[in-house]
């Protein structure tokens, strides 16, 4: 796991994350996922228990668990992009988050369709959040191996109500590569950065800075158009712009075996 002070140091603020959270999580995914003993020591020969009993909880949760958006077309549509990604890896996906004590559903645009994966907690830095617990900004980590390199990319998204929420930090950013700060509110900023390392637990060496920013308009409405536009500068950096419509009858339904 990529150390939350070397994410800090690239985004300039504190991240939610502490030591004592790190040490965690580490341990956890050690334990529950690469099956090591919790002693460390190599000679020690362990039952699986925390993958064991992660998986069994999710087993139970997930028996009769189902998930569904309705109220509209446009929730429907939502429902059956829901379905694809959570039905057939719904208690692999829950056991992890068991096992390393939470996980996000990230959505993404894939040309004309959506897709969602799903990051677990060693691959994201919650750093802000509102007054009602809702994720405003945070860091998340992908990593592809090639030969004897590790490529990270640090994908930054923050929603911003309003300007006032940019921090200084964030228009020194901006600055330094030539890009204008969001000038529509609310919106989505998303910075996205490649790093080289030679190793899978550190960032190493900032590879061609590729920066872009979706300004995503957060606007509950009854309209179901879509408008996309794209510039890309000499640099090599695009500046994407996606207004999303959504619908505000619609209405997510959990049910389980207790009903």
């Amino acid at each position: 796991m990529i150390n939350h002070a070397d994410i800090e140091n690239i985004i300039g603020c504190k991240t939610l994350v502490t030591d004592r959270m790190q040490r965690a999580i580490e341990e956890w995914y050690d334990a529950a996922i690469e099956g090591l003993p919790l002693d460390k020591n190599p000679e020690t020969l362990t039952l699986d228990l925390p993958a064991l009993i992660c998986a069994e909880l999710a087993r139970l949760t997930t028996l009769e668990l189902e998930v569904t958006v309705e109220g509209s077309a446009r929730a429907d549509w939502i429902n059956s992009q829901l379905q694809r990604v959570i039905t057939p890896r719904r208690r692999r996906i829950f056991t992890v988050a068991l096992a390393l004590g939470s996980g996000i559903w990230k959505p993404y645009q894939s040309g004309s369709k959506l897709g969602v994966t799903f990051c677990n907690a060693s691959r994201y830095f919650p750093v802000a959040h509102d007054v009602e617990d809702n994720l405003t900004e945070g860091v998340f980590i992908d990593t592809i191996q090639d030969d004897e390199n590790y490529y990270h990319r640090l994908e930054w998204m923050h929603v911003l109500e309003r300007r006032q929420d940019l921090r200084d930090a964030e228009l020194e950013q901006l600055e330094d590569y030539d890009l204008a700060a969001p000038t529509q509110f609310p919106c989505i900023k998303v910075v996205n950065l490649v790093f080289r390392s030679a190793t899978q637990d550190s960032l190493g060496s900032l590879r061609a800075p590729r920066l872009f920013m979706e300004m995503t308009e957060l606007i509950i409405s009854n309209a179901t158009s879509r408008s996309t536009a794209t510039t890309e500068l000499s640099s090599g950096i695009s500046v994407s712009c996606i207004g999303i419509a959504a619908i505000s009858e619609s209405r997510i339904v959990i049910t389980s075996s207790d009903g």
